[in-house]
C-alpha cells in the first residue's frame, strides 16, 4: 500500500482527464476521459481556463493541424534516404539524384569495370556497401547545411524545388570510409 503523500498525489493527478492515461485507475466522481468532447471542457475539468483565440486553435482535430502541416511538401516515404521521414515534421528538406550518386560510389564503378552482376553474391554486397556509403554521405551534407533529411524525390506541394545537393553528396563519398 502506498504512503499518504503518494496517493494524494496520485488522486490529484488522475482527477485532471489531460493528465490521466486512459488505463489508468480512474476515481470515483472524476470525469472520464470519453466524456470530454472538447479541449474547452477538459480544461474546464481540471479547473483551467482557456481565453478566446488559443481556444479556437485547440478545438481543431489533430488530424486537421497534421494535414496542414504536411501540405507543405510532395513525397512518398520510399523516397526518403535518411532523416525525418515523416512529411509533416519537414522543415528544409534536401533532394538527391539519387542513381547518379549510386554510379558515382566506388563500389559500383568496379562493379561496371569487373562486370560484376548485380544480382550475384559479390553484387549484392557491393550495392549494400554503396547503399550505406551513399547513406552516410547525405547525413554528412545535411548535417553541415542544416537540412532536416535527404530524399531522392521531393517538391513543395504548391510549387518550386527543394534544394538539390547532388553535387555535394557525390565530392563526399571520397570521405566516408
Amino acid at each position: 500500500m502506498p504512503s499518504l503523500p503518494i496517493m494524494i498525489v496520485a488522486s490529484a493527478l488522475l482527477s485532471c482527464p489531460l493528465l490521466a492515461q486512459p488505463a489508468a485507475i480512474s476515481l470515483e466522481g472524476a470525469p472520464s476521459r470519453s466524456a470530454m468532447t472538447s479541449p474547452a471542457s477538459a480544461s474546464a475539468a481540471c479547473g483551467r481556463r482557456t481565453l478566446g483565440r488559443a481556444e479556437d486553435l485547440t478545438a481543431r482535430p489533430q488530424a486537421a493541424r497534421r494535414d496542414l502541416s504536411a501540405a507543405a511538401y510532395k513525397a512518398r516515404a520510399a523516397d526518403s534516404i535518411c532523416g525525418l521521414d515523416s512529411l509533416g515534421q519537414l522543415s528544409d528538406p534536401m533532394s538527391v539524384r539519387y542513381e547518379d550518386v549510386m554510379d558515382a560510389t566506388p563500389e559500383r564503378v568496379r562493379m561496371r569495370k569487373e562486370k560484376i552482376d548485380p544480382a550475384s553474391p559479390q553484387g549484392e554486397i557491393l550495392e549494400s556497401a554503396a547503399r550505406g556509403r551513399v547513406l552516410a554521405a547525405c547525413g554528412q551534407v545535411m548535417r553541415r547545411n542544416g537540412h532536416c533529411s535527404a530524399w531522392k524525390k521531393i517538391s513543395r506541394a504548391r510549387g518550386g524545388a527543394v534544394t538539390d545537393r547532388t553535387a555535394e553528396v557525390v565530392a563526399s563519398l571520397a570521405l566516408v570510409p
